[in-house]
């Protein structure tokens, strides 16, 4: 493994938007590969972002389940409630 090729957690964890803890946690799940380095943990940078990118979809698919949930529903054709009614 190349080491310009990697990220460390720190970094990884700014590439997610998510704590260094998460990203420690996603290592340990073997959620990502990682390799030892002279004791620090480095990990690919397109397996962080294929991380990402499957993240996303999985978010995305999970809104639009919601939105169309809400749709049939009704709950978009309600009208807002005031404090006093």
């Amino acid at each position: 493994m190349i080491e310009q090729e990697t990220v460390d957690i720190k970094d990884a964890a700014g590439l997610l938007n998510v704590s260094m803890a998460h990203v420690e946690q996603l290592l340990k799940d073997g959620e990502l590969r990682f390799c030892l380095v002279s004791g620090k943990q480095l990990i690919r940078i397109d397996d962080v972002l294929n991380y990402k990118l499957c993240n996303d979809q999985e978010f995305a698919n999970a809104m639009q389940g919601l939105i169309c949930v809400s749709d049939e529903l009704g709950l978009y054709n309600l009208k807002p409630r005031r404090e006093n009614d």
